[in-house]
């Protein structure tokens, strides 16, 4: 295996950017690729997205909230091994399932059976993953999927999402002027052709359009402030420190034990329901890449189904082995 650690671009256009490690592609923070400001800026607005799953872990699998809130640190650290290993992923949970999930798991007693049963779901889809990957099944069906039926998965997830939110307890009716007003200015941010022109214009402007989605998040959250729609936050500040040892301790299948054979029976439905569901995702990640690539000639962004797969089930095996996370790990988070 070769170790490369030229930092320089490519000058050929259909070149891949530096990377280490061969066929892994390898890329390392600060060598292949340096720090950026605006990205960490955006990453540290969104990374209280990922914080609202602890309400759900906490009253659902038990969980206290230090060891549900390590939790979601380690998965949010685990989103870098796409980056890492060269794919071209934003990745995050498999969401709309969640409400499915929770519905599995409260067919169970709360205590270690309920938890038995979330690792027993994650390691069937951990597998699921492993499998399509290794055996390069999911580059297959992304390139044999005709497109049509690609554009009815892309517009059917986008519309069960709208649904989600429009309906009667959706969360639009909660928080109406924030979450349009977020939409709009995120809408016109990444796709009104207003943007560009701005953009070459005014230097602020430029300036805040790197930031993406994070800046019209802000704006609407000071916005429902101002209204009243949102309530102020009680702000206290402290270092949480991270309860490893307590989520091994109490969460791991090697202490509290393995599901039963019976468990992953019930589990494997479920888990196939939820690959399912994430494949759309692949597909999303595969269409948008390669029309953003067809944009950047300067270049070559490759996105690989198979090696997406591999990481998303490791990401779900180790999970499961640790301390099982209840909206699993997928492929790509679409909003992101």
């Amino acid at each position: 295996m070769g170790i490369y650690l030229g930092k320089n671009r490519p000058s050929a256009p259909d070149a891949e950017q530096p990377h280490a490690g061969g066929i892994l592609k390898i890329r390392l923070p600060f060598i292949h690729y340096k720090w950026e400001w605006p990205d960490a800026i955006q990453g540290a607005i969104l990374s209280v997205v990922p914080m609202g799953i602890i309400a759900a872990m906490t009253s659902v699998l038990g969980i206290p909230f230090e060891v549900a809130i390590t939790m979601v640190i380690i998965n949010n650290f685990m989103y870098l091994l796409h980056t890492h290993f060269g794919d071209p992923s934003v990745v995050g949970w498999i969401t709309p399932g969640i409400p499915l999930y929770l519905a599995f798991l409260t067919g169970f007693m709360e205590g270690p059976e309920r938890l038995q049963a979330m690792i027993a779901l994650q390691l069937a889809v951990a597998v699921i993953f492993l499998f399509f990957g290794v055996t390069k099944l999911a580059g297959r069906v992304v390139t044999a999927i005709p497109n049509s039926i690609k554009a009815g998965i892309l517009l059917g997830a986008a519309f069960a999402s709208i649904i989600g939110e429009f309906k009667a307890e959706g969360r639009v009716s909660q928080f109406t002027v924030s979450i349009l007003l977020g939409v709009g200015l995120s809408f016109f941010m990444l796709f009104s052709s207003s943007t560009s022109e701005l953009r070459k214009r005014y230097n602020f402007f430029r300036f805040v359009a790197q930031f993406g989605i994070a800046i019209p998040f802000a704006i609407s959250y000071i916005v429902g402030l101002v209204i009243g729609e949102v309530q102020m936050p009680t702000i206290s500040w402290s270092i949480t420190p991270l309860a490893i040892g307590e989520m091994v301790r109490t969460l791991s299948p090697f202490n509290i034990g393995f599901p039963s054979f019976g468990m992953f029976l019930k589990a494997i439905p479920l888990a196939f329901a939820a690959y399912i569901i994430a494949f759309g995702d692949v597909l999303v990640a595969n269409s948008l890449l390669k029309t953003c690539d067809e944009k950047r000639k300067d270049e070559k962004v490759i996105f690989e189904p198979n090696r997406n797969n591999i990481i998303a089930g490791i990401r779900n095996l180790i999970q499961s082995l640790m301390g099982p996370f209840l909206p699993l790990s997928g492929p790509q988070w679409a909003g992101g």
